[in-house]
């Protein structure tokens, strides 16, 4: 995806999307900052750093996507809460991981100064990360392992 990052319009901002919830990542983002001969043992990796969680959209018979750790919940496997602060987010600085490594539902944030992010395409990340990853692999054996 084309970087469309704005540190300055980021680190000023008064519409804080990272601080209401993390981005949802998706399965090539898993794969692509955890390395692995399976998407399996990515998932393992990223869980394991206590920086990503599974949750799920109840919208569609709880569909399970991983997320970045909420700052209240690094070290929680399973957090299905509907809020709180993105462990990568600096306060006045914006977010910590070079945009190559966001998940793909913060990629696709515009930055915006008078209004709250909005993102490139119109589609509800957490609900279509969740089906992409339905697709891959079932994540639900991931929470049974905690």
């Amino acid at each position: 995806m084309k970087n469309n990052e704005n540190k300055k319009i980021c680190s000023l901002c008064v519409f804080p999307c990272c601080e209401r919830l993390p981005g949802a990542c998706y399965p090539q983002d898993i794969a692509r900052r955890f390395p692995s001969k399976t998407l399996g043992e990515s998932v393992k990796r990223a869980l394991a750093t206590g920086y990503y969680c599974i949750d799920w959209y109840e919208g569609e018979n709880r569909l399970y996507f991983i997320r970045p750790a909420t700052i209240d919940k690094i070290g929680v496997r399973v957090d299905p809460s509907w809020g709180g602060m993105c462990c990568f987010l600096v306060p006045m600085a914006g977010c910590q991981l070079p945009f190559e490594e966001r998940p793909l539902g913060c990629q696709m944030l515009i930055p915006s100064e008078t209004e709250r992010c909005k993102s490139k395409i119109k589609i509800n990340s957490k609900l279509d990360s969740g089906r992409k990853w339905r697709k891959k692999i079932d994540l639900s054996k991931f929470i049974k392992e905690e």
